[in-house]
């Protein structure tokens, strides 16, 4: 008899952000570019047991790469993953260089987006 509890043996859980970038990051490595995770964590300083901030521009892609000339910028959400301000901007600048820019959340929208670009995969 349930109480309305959910079981977390039974239940299926979504997918983190970390193991969606680990499956795309491993599709993208069967393409003929290249294509790499852009860290944007904060380094750990050990003496001021602090991170230290990313010098990087805030709202850099998750995945970054070059394929068939064409710059990639790929940002990895989960399926309740919403994009922040500066992500949004981030993509946008891309797409108004002529890169290819988008949300995925999943292998397949990845796949989606690069035959919608009209990149042969």
């Amino acid at each position: 008899m349930s109480l309305g509890k959910k079981n977390p043996f039974t239940e299926k859980r979504s997918k983190s952000e970390l193991q969606i970038q680990k499956e795309i990051m491993e599709y993208l490595s069967t393409l003929d570019g290249l294509f790499w995770r852009n860290n944007t964590t904060g380094m750990f300083d050990p003496i001021t047991k602090r991170y230290r901030a990313n010098s990087s521009i805030n709202g850099v892609s998750d995945i970054l790469g070059i394929y068939r000339g064409i710059f990639v910028a790929i940002e990895v959400k989960t399926t309740k993953g919403r994009l922040s301000a500066n992500q949004q901007e981030f993509l946008n600048q891309v797409a108004l260089n002529r890169g290819l820019s988008f949300v995925a959340r999943s292998v397949d929208d990845v796949k989606d987006e690069f035959m919608a670009f009209g990149l042969d995969i």
